[in-house]
Parts: structure tokens; sequence; C-alpha cells
């Protein structure tokens, strides 16, 4: 075998491997998503449904790490032009796509948002996205709109309840 045939078989098991990829392919959603920030303010667009959003920024595979647990890679950290953070993850498989991953994601983003000293009322919301290959909350929509952490008041636990975490007040 000749070079020329080599080059044309290699060639030939490129594009073989090329027509199989998916974008719900991790290394390939990375690699198209990479420094495009049209291509993430497209998806943006059609998954919440606002037009008027703005990408300033996207990065793929950004980790944010955690002194004290568990850190976290995210596919995708978009920055708005409002400031909102929104991490984009793609998920083939049902395991590891559920609702305590997505709270973990965006309380490790909430945690690095603020510097010593600034006021928690200019903290800019966050969003977590999961592109799933398969409908994992199993009632037959192809989108599904959580939110994560619904703040309502309970009178009769005198309380402010958060999913996972409870807040009381106390007027002294």
């Amino acid at each position: 075998m000749n070079s020329i045939e080599i080059t044309e078989s290699r060639r030939r098991d490129y594009l073989d491997k090329i027509q199989k990829l998916r974008l719900m392919d991790d290394d390939f959603f990375n690699k198209c998503m990479e420094g495009s920030t049209e291509c993430v303010e497209l998806i943006l667009h059609i998954i919440m449904d606002r037009n008027d959003l703005k990408v300033i920024s996207a990065q793929t595979q950004h980790t944010i790490k955690n002194l004290q647990g568990r850190s976290v890679r995210l596919d995708v950290l978009a920055i708005d032009d409002s400031g909102r953070q929104i991490n984009i993850e793609i998920q083939r498989e049902d395991k590891g796509a559920g609702s305590k991953r997505a709270r973990y994601h965006s309380s490790i983003m909430d945690a690095n948002l603020l510097l010593a000293g600034e006021n928690f009322e200019e903290q800019p919301e966050t969003y977590v996205i999961f592109i799933t290959e398969r409908d994992v909350l199993k009632k037959g929509l192809p989108l599904y709109r959580v939110i994560m952490y619904p703040i309502r008041w309970t009178q009769q636990e005198n309380s402010l309840t958060k999913e996972g975490t409870k807040c009381w007040t106390k007027k002294y």
C-alpha cells in the first residue's frame, strides 16, 4: 500500500466517523460550541424562547473548583448581556440528568458569583439547562421548564422554603 492509498483510506475513515457524529455527542457538541457565541445564542433562543437574549461570552468545558467539596465541569457556560450565567449540559444517559445535579451546578455557580463585601441583591440570575437524549422526566413533553428554587411562605411552619433547604425567620 502506498502513501496515497493510506491517505485515501484515512480520509474515508474520518468521513465515516464524521457522518456518525451528532450534537448529542459530548465531544462534538463542545467542539461546535467552542468559541461560538452565535451557536450558543441560537440554542438558548430555541430552548428559552427568548429572541432578545444576547450572549456575550461562551466557554466550553469550564471548570469551577470547590475547595471544600466536589468541583464541576460545565459543558458550556454562557453569559448574556444582562450578566445572567447559563450552564448548558448535554446528557445522553438518563443517569446524571436529575434535579439534584442541576441544583448542585446552580449552587456552585451562585457561590462563585459575588466577591466578599458585594451586596446579595447584585447576584445575577443563573440557569442550568440539560439537553437530554430521552425524556428523563417521563411526562411525554419535548421541553420542561423546572424552577429549582421556588421560594414560598409556609404559614403553618412559619418558614421560607426552597427545594432542599428551609430558612426560618424569627422577629425578636
